[in-house]
């Protein structure tokens, strides 16, 4: 008999099952796998999924730092390729999401009707669907653009953030966290 049940294994069900399985007998439902949206692809090493993470992320932050795990400064040099090519590479990606920020940024009186459109409408007037569009994919995370409002989002983009990676992929801190549930059962 279990006292909790967790549904899913990404990384929010995978931090509640490490926080809860020291009091709790607990058990964790997952698809096919563990990690939900984090996925390492594997020679070549690339991430599908959550890939990059900043010092604001004090939870993922003090995981890496428990299980002692490499990091590395990422490049603002990347380049971006989308998945279906329908979008044209674009050299030096994070240059080219500054670029973009600090036009939006300078260009937008902050102002109460923000809180009613989302960041991607915002975008889009901008800039223009499509500009606004490769934007979205280059940056990389949906709800920043689309679920969030332009309001918030603004004010989370008006500060700069260097962003990391792990050396042998997001998916490892998945793995180990899975390693720690198991020994402490």
């Amino acid at each position: 008999m279990y006292d909790i049940a967790i549904i899913g294994g990404g990384i929010s069900g995978l931090y509640c099952a490490l926080k809860l399985n020291k009091k709790n007998n607990i058990v964790l439902f997952e698809s096919d796998r563990i990690g939900g949206r984090i996925y390492t692809h594997t020679n070549p090493t690339y991430e599908i999924g959550a890939g990059r993470f900043n010092n604001s992320h004090k939870i993922l932050v003090s995981l890496i730092k428990k299980y002692d795990l490499e990091t590395y400064k990422m490049s603002p040099y990347a380049d971006y390729i989308h998945k279906d090519h329908t979008i044209s590479l674009i050299k030096d990606s994070q240059r080219y999401i500054d670029n973009c920020m600090k036009y939006i940024l300078n260009t937008t009186t902050i102002n109460e009707k923000l809180r009613t459109i989302t960041f991607f409408a915002h975008c889009v007037n901008l800039l223009g669907n499509d500009n606004a569009t490769i934007l979205s994919y280059v940056y990389g995370y949906y709800s920043e653009f689309h679920i969030l409002n332009a309001f918030d989002a603004i004010k989370l983009f008006d500060t700069y953030h260097i962003y990391y990676g792990l050396k042998n992929g997001m998916y490892s801190l998945c793995e180990s966290i899975l390693k720690d549930i198991r020994r402490l059962k």
